[in-house]
């Protein structure tokens, strides 16, 4: 069967907000009249994501010099997982998510791998980095930047991405929460206003021209 786009925006946009699969063919049945399966939206989110990532990944955001690192203990629904470490680097000015990504510890290495992908995509170093934990290590393996404790506010500002964590701790596998937590930080950096942005997006508040600006863009291309 095949499904109207306006379905499968409806889908993407759910997902994405943390719906589970039973509640997002719950909403489609009652929206649209029509229920597809749990493999159908798999492949919807799987094929679409892939496209808002590969179409925004290389965009350059104009960022401030202070940015916060945040990380979360994740557990996967992959049977026998051990929990793993999502990896965040926040601008604060913009909001804007330069970098995440997952690692099996928390350690400066891995921090340092973040900072590398993050200065990558906004061709620009922070002066300032706040964080939470591993300050000594931070300091001692990098140099051209103040580390400081995160804040209250920064703590505030970081809430916002554990509306995330319903969405990867439902993936059964590695790969797909590899994915989605990319296709995550597209919606979030580009497609959701920030509460704290008015009635911006991250992208929008750093200066980003981009022809997509929802998930229907994106089932469009």
């Amino acid at each position: 069967m095949k499904y109207a786009s306006s379905v499968i925006v409806s889908a993407l946009c759910q997902f994405y907000e943390g719906a589970s699969l039973h509640w997002i063919r719950r909403s489609l049945m009652l929206q649209h009249g029509v229920q597809p399966d749990h493999a159908n939206i798999r492949r919807w989110i799987a094929r679409y994501t892939r496209q808002a990532v590969m179409a925004l990944g290389g965009v350059r955001p104009h960022v401030g010099d202070q940015w916060v690192v945040h990380e979360t203990r994740v557990t996967t629904h992959t049977p026998g997982s051990k929990p793993v470490w999502l990896w965040d680097l926040m601008d604060t000015e913009t909001r804007f998510l330069l970098a995440t990504g997952f690692s099996v510890k928390r350690s400066a290495l891995d921090f340092n791998a973040l900072l590398d992908l993050a200065t990558r995509r906004a061709n620009a170093w922070p002066t300032v980095v706040l964080a939470d934990v591993l300050l000594p290590e931070i300091e001692s393996a990098q140099n051209r930047f103040e580390v400081r404790p995160s804040t209250n506010m920064v703590r505030r500002v970081l809430g916002i991405l554990r509306d995330r964590n319903p969405v990867v701790q439902r993936l059964v596998s590695r790969n797909a929460a590899h994915l989605v937590v990319s296709g995550w930080a597209v919606h979030y950096n580009f497609f959701r206003v920030h509460p704290d942005l008015g009635a911006k997006t991250p992208a929008e508040a750093a200066g980003v021209e981009s022809p997509l600006k929802t998930w229907a863009n994106v089932v469009a291309i």
